[in-house]
């Protein structure tokens, strides 16, 4: 049973009462975040048997109803005590007392009293009813709240990245340049040892020719490395431009409806429309220039019959 309801005593006030009115009927109670259903019937004796339903509308908005038999009770017509058992094979029996005041019940559980008035079961179902719409509405409101925090967090990442990304860009120490330097050293050591090497065959050292021709060709394996270097930093690249490209058509701030941190999103997105333009050109010129080391890599190698 729901902890709103737990310990819950019965205090019936009442009013003119006379010893011989009869607790027989249906009683309602609802206040913000619940109603209840009080069924009892008594007889001659007056012992008391009966039910009690209970809705409640928890904190999360999800309706919590706990169905409980009256399995005992009795009554002197000004005072009652009752035994409530949920509906469950775990349910645990609980006394309730109180007292009955003109045809009214007031039920008080731990710090709140809940006024049970004679009603239909009808009205009970129509309160559970009014607590199971404003739980939905309360559930689909949350749901939104928490996708419009989703977004936002979205959108924010992804300026985020996008700022990160064009930094490290513009502050990269490593270019074409210093790669195209590297490459150069390679191609003009190769072809010095190509020189090298075809003096030492007209000289007939066919030792020391060997070793120069032995020497370009790992000229040639580490032009091979930097080619392994720079298909990896192309396909990085390429990666990277494709993922912001993707994200960023579909981020949120691009439907009809604003979300907080747009603006700061489109100034990312200003500066990395310049960063995709400089990663671009490196790319094409790191692409041509590995091509054409490569081919002179490879003429030389083979002029050194490697």
């Amino acid at each position: 049973m729901h902890k709103h309801w737990i310990g819950l005593v019965v205090v019936v006030g009442l009013a003119g009462c006379n010893g011989g009115h009869s607790l027989s009927g249906a009683y309602v109670a609802k206040d913000k975040q619940s109603t209840a259903l009080l069924q009892l019937t008594q007889n001659k004796s007056q012992q008391l048997m009966g039910s009690l339903t209970i809705v409640v509308l928890k904190a999360d908005a999800s309706i919590e109803r706990d169905e409980l038999s009256i399995t005992g009770g009795t009554t002197d017509g000004t005072s009652l005590t009752l035994e409530v058992k949920p509906n469950e094979l775990a349910g645990q029996t609980q006394n309730f007392s109180g007292n009955v005041l003109s045809g009214a019940i007031d039920l008080t559980m731990g710090s709140s009293t809940q006024h049970f008035v004679p009603a239909s079961v009808q009205d009970f179902e129509s309160a559970a009813h009014i607590l199971t719409v404003e739980g939905q509405t309360h559930q689909k409101l949350m749901a939104q709240a928490k996708r419009y925090a989703a977004i936002t967090q979205e959108v924010a990442q992804l300026s985020a990245d996008l700022d990160a990304y064009s930094a490290y860009v513009e502050s990269g120490t490593v270019g074409p340049a210093q790669i195209r330097e590297t490459e150069q050293k390679i191609l003009t050591a190769a072809g010095n040892d190509l020189k090298l090497m075809h003096q030492l065959d007209a000289n007939h050292q066919d030792f020391s020719a060997s070793q120069v021709r032995f020497r370009i060709r790992q000229r040639a394996f580490q032009m091979g490395q930097v080619k392994f270097q720079i298909d990896q930093l192309l396909q990085q690249g390429q990666d990277h431009l494709k993922g912001f490209d993707e994200r960023l058509a579909a981020n949120p701030c691009s439907s009809a409806q604003p979300f907080d941190g747009c603006d700061a999103l489109t100034s990312a997105k200003l500066r990395y429309g310049g960063t995709q333009v400089r990663v671009l050109n490196d790319l094409a010129v790191l692409k041509d220039d590995l091509e054409h080391a490569e081919a002179e890599m490879a003429r030389i190698n083979k002029e050194a019959g490697n």
